[in-house]
């Protein structure tokens, strides 16, 4: 077996692509599975949830990643396992697809420690519980729960809506076990939590010096939230997602955060 520098941290992947490992991803038992298919209750695989959240989720192998923000993920090499408001379920039976064609390869990165890639690129290593959660999904063929798209918050005020986009793009650097990231969403689900983090967090060490311990989100002052000029890319380093300044692919979404903050950034009422 033999190793290829890639051309990029996400790119890491495509190296696998040409080893033919053939790994024995040993037995799989369903009781480790999780997930729920009840209806009203669904809940996905808690592999796929791990794949999705740090190999999708609007980074490098999501099919929403374009150009740059793909960061050498070839196009195509997508593992979109969970639907949301910019995900269709059509993109996540490809995603879950494009997984079963390359379980040998997806598995060999995990378990060597190359992917998910080390921050700042994204979220590192997944821990020992999370790739022996995900070798099981593996094994078992990586079912996949299709999941109703929820905004989260389960409210009609401009966070809640506007948090199920932001969920689409960002849950995959901004999810729950980045140690250390200003702006975490919590959980894909949590629109409240994600709310007192985004009202509460500051910069920290933005590459825009001007910028630093700026609030991520200053009730009444759009245009002094770190949140918002990273969304429009109007100052404080590289616009986010990576892929490119949600200004300019859902440009809705962002007048209706600016509003929102401009108003005052209400708590939204379905949070306690």
């Amino acid at each position: 077996m033999r190793s290829e520098p890639s051309i990029a941290l996400c790119g890491a992947l495509v190296c696998a692509l040409t080893w033919g490992c053939g790994t024995d991803l040993g037995p799989c038992d369903e009781t480790m599975l999780g997930g729920s298919s009840t209806p009203g209750a669904e809940r996905p695989h808690d592999g796929q949830h791990i794949i999705n959240r740090s190999c999708a989720g609007g980074g490098c192998h999501s099919a929403l990643a374009k150009g740059d923000g793909r960061a050498g993920a070839p196009a195509g090499l997508d593992f979109d396992t969970r639907a949301n408001e910019l995900v269709s379920m059509e993109m996540v039976e490809a995603g879950a697809e494009m997984v079963r064609q390359e379980i040998d390869h997806v598995w060999h990165e995990i378990e060597e420690g190359a992917m998910p890639p080390p921050m700042p690129a994204g979220p590192g290593p997944l821990s020992a519980q999370d790739k022996e959660t995900v070798r099981n999904w593996l094994a078992c063929d990586a079912p996949v729960i299709h999941v109703p798209v929820d905004a989260g918050g389960g409210g009609d005020d401009p966070w809640s809506m506007a948090f199920g986009t932001l969920n689409a793009l960002c849950l995959s650097c901004h999810g729950e076990v980045l140690v250390g990231n200003t702006f975490t969403l919590a959980t894909s689900k949590d629109a409240c939590m994600a709310y007192d983090n985004a009202t509460t967090a500051r910069a920290a060490s933005p590459s825009d010096s001007s910028c630093a311990d700026l609030p991520m989100i200053e009730p009444g002052n759009p245009d002094g939230s770190y949140l918002l000029r990273k969304l429009e890319g109007t100052g404080c380093g590289s616009p986010m997602p990576p892929q490119g300044a949600l200004a300019d692919s859902n440009p809705a979404v962002v007048q209706q955060l600016r509003q929102w903050i401009a108003d005052g950034a209400a708590r939204p009422p379905s949070c306690p």
